[in-house]
């Protein structure tokens, strides 16, 4: 999980760690066991991460299920994610940042994505 400074402040260095072995983990368990697909699904912070990995590294992760989801790096390298396919969902009332940029993003960078907003917060 990377690290969140706090308000939905990340320390940039650890979260491009954090999904550099988070990737690795996932290209050596397909290697292993031979599956072909991985769909990650994340709530807050697990969702961060999961945006982190399908963002800079579309080997390891190309479909992701993001709940509560903010971006968690400014910076990102012009990657083609022409295949990935995001599903982003958040409560209207969640006090976090909207998660209007990380859907940018991905769009940018020509991932398909869907979004849902609820009538709740953050926990519910």
């Amino acid at each position: 999980m990377v690290s969140a400074v706090g308000g939905g402040v990340f320390d940039h260095e650890d979260v491009r760690a954090r999904a550099g072995e988070l990737a690795d983990f996932l290209n050596e368990a397909r290697e292993k066991y031979g599956f072909s697909r991985a769909v990650a699904v994340g709530f807050s912070n697990g969702a961060n991460s999961t945006a982190a990995v399908a963002l800079t590294r579309p080997d390891a992760l190309r479909e992701a299920m993001l709940f509560s989801s903010m971006s968690p790096l400014p910076e990102l390298p012009r990657l083609d994610l022409t295949g990935t396919r995001i599903f982003l969902s958040r409560g209207e009332q969640d006090p976090l940042p909207a998660a209007d940029e990380l859907v940018r993003q991905f769009r940018e960078r020509h991932a398909d994505v869907a979004t849902h907003r609820w009538p709740g917060g953050h926990q519910r």
